[in-house]
């Protein structure tokens, strides 16, 4: 068995994302989990940014009434067809902070799918 190489835990959410490539486009996907060190996202398409693109992710986070935006940067360690993980490189009081809110606010809603991005509060 392998040992585990990970720093940090990994808790399992639901959340769309924005991946900004510093200079370059912008990939829209769903966090499918997170931990201080970094996070992995599911894409909206199929070619995914370059493996060491220096990056500033942007949480759309539901509150319950709005949505909230956060944002970490961060760098692309792993890429394949529709996914992508990175590892943060905020400072780590920083990113434990927005972290801990992402989780928190996931609390007020437990999804099977990403909410869709012109979703009403209603919906």
């Amino acid at each position: 068995m392998l040992a585990e190489r990970r720093a940090y835990p990994r808790d399992q959410v639901i959340i769309n994302v924005d991946i900004q490539i510093l200079g370059g486009p912008v990939y829209e996907g769903s966090a499918r989990d997170v931990s201080q060190g970094g996070l992995c996202v599911d894409l909206y398409g199929d070619k995914p940014p370059s493996v060491d693109a220096k990056v500033k992710v942007n949480f759309v986070i539901w509150t319950g009434d709005e949505n909230i935006y956060r944002g970490l940067s961060g760098k692309i360690i792993r890429a394949s067809s529709g996914s992508v993980a990175l590892v943060f490189d905020d400072e780590p009081e920083r990113t434990e902070k927005i972290v801990k809110e992402v989780l928190y606010y996931q609390q007020f809603e437990r999804r099977k799918k990403a909410r869709p991005r012109n979703a009403s509060a209603a919906s």
